[in-house]
């Protein structure tokens, strides 16, 4: 019985599951220039996600954040977009003028500010903008103002 389990457990061994890391060591040597591209990707994508200490928030967190700490929502939508629709008491700061709006946002230090844009995709260039102007408490609204439409919440048209 012994003999047997250690014949199995040798069959096992000797089946091949070592080639596998085989063909990797060989397809890494035959193609260093490519392991080497991809490893450099990796390495820039996880910068660029670590740059923006930016949080991605929710809708309920940004209405809670709203009424008990007196967030600043800022949409960076166009001005044509923000007057069909945006959230009450929402600042509209297009992100080609948000660089020279350091003085609509001095009132609002102490304050955190919300970033929304259309759905969620350029908020985080924004933020980066308002950290090198020294803002501090920053999130992005998760998906945009389609996310906030979606979950059927009021928007404002004045």
């Amino acid at each position: 019985m012994y003999n047997c389990a250690l014949s199995v457990q040798l069959r096992i061994f000797s089946s091949g599951h070592f080639e596998y890391m085989d063909q990797i060591v060989e397809f890494i040597t035959n193609n260093v220039t490519l392991v080497i591209a991809w490893v450099v990707l990796f390495a820039l994508l996880l910068v660029s996600f670590t740059r923006t200490s930016s949080k991605v928030i929710g809708n309920q967190q940004i209405t809670t954040m709203m009424n008990r700490e007196n967030a600043v929502i800022i949409d960076i939508r166009s001005k044509a977009d923000y007057a069909k629709g945006h959230l009450l008491g929402s600042i509209n700061i297009p992100t080609a003028q948000l660089k020279d709006a350091d003085k609509d946002l001095e009132k609002h230090t102490d304050c955190p500010i919300i970033l929304v844009d259309a759905n969620g995709m350029h908020a985080a260039a924004a933020t980066q903008q308002l950290q090198k102007m020294g803002k501090q408490q920053l999130y992005r609204m998760q998906g945009g103002i389609v996310s906030w439409t979606n979950d059927n919440l009021p928007l404002s048209n004045s």
